[in-house]
């Protein structure tokens, strides 16, 4: 999409600036206001829509600029440098958003959903339309896609890294690709080079009879340091409930936006 398309959010927040006077308010009621109002006007596309990075700035610039007491017929000098306004407030900044970050954040959720809720409607279209046959592929890149699918596909690598599966039946996980063993990551780096035909063998390949894990099994298929955390993780039931995929940045594997915002800030 190019910037233009996004023109009128732009004028969204400059025509809400025309309602107040920033000189007339406090530091702190301008930080409120900045962080209540404007930044919160761009939210709701920033969560269907990636922002191209001129606009991103464009918005934090009008944020900023209020923040400081500018207007249309004066500027005023920005004491402090961008970076620092833009820090959580725990370290030392005033908490306000990015957003470029902020709208990768929203994007993010998006990708964790494809795979989170395969069975919403709009999941169910986007991954018939792309082809997106298994659960949670290397890649979901595609020719002549919508600009959507195109920013998905740019971040899928970073929300495959950042989610992890909690094994029900085994159906849905790929027992070497995918992350199952949240302390070892995919299992494939960590096999035995002289284990042959390693891609064909299943969960219930690893297993004994009574549903344990066949340590003897693992033994000759991956170093003896690994063993203790696979053992660490339920074995599947087979006839239990299907696969969960869990985010890896929260503590209760639910995915979250300031988490995601955080991986984005952090990365930056």
């Amino acid at each position: 999409m190019r910037a233009a398309d996004f023109d009128f959010i732009l004028s969204r927040l400059r025509a809400k600036l025309n309602g107040w006077v920033a000189n007339s308010l406090s530091m702190a009621g301008r930080v409120t206001l900045g962080k209540s109002v404007l930044a919160a006007i761009p939210a709701f596309f920033m969560q269907t829509i990636k922002f191209s990075a001129s606009v991103c700035v464009e918005i934090d610039k009008i944020i900023c600029g209020f923040i400081w007491g500018s207007s249309a017929s004066a500027r005023k000098i920005y004491l402090v440098n961008w970076s620092a306004i833009f820090q959580p407030r725990g370290h030392g900044g005033l908490g306000i958003p990015r957003s470029k970050e902020r709208n990768l954040a929203f994007m993010h959720k998006l990708a964790f959903s494809l795979v989170s809720t395969p069975d919403a409607m709009w999941v169910t279209v986007l991954r018939q339309k792309y082809h997106m046959l298994s659960t949670c592929p290397h890649s979901i890149s595609q020719p002549n896609c919508s600009p959507l699918w195109c920013a998905l596909s740019n971040m899928w690598y970073i929300v495959r890294e950042n989610i992890f599966w909690l094994v029900g039946n085994g159906n849905n996980v790929h027992l070497w690709n995918d992350t199952w063993v949240p302390t070892l990551g995919p299992l494939h780096p960590w096999a035995s080079l002289n284990v042959s035909n390693i891609d064909n063998l299943r969960f219930v390949d690893l297993l004994l009879d009574d549903g344990q894990w066949n340590v003897c099994c693992l033994l000759n298929l991956m170093p003896h340091s690994a063993v203790p955390h696979i053992m660490g993780v339920m074995p599947p039931s087979f006839g239990g409930s299907r696969d969960t995929v869990a985010w890896k940045l929260t503590p209760t594997g639910s995915f979250s936006v300031a988490s995601a915002y955080e991986c984005m800030v952090d990365s930056a």
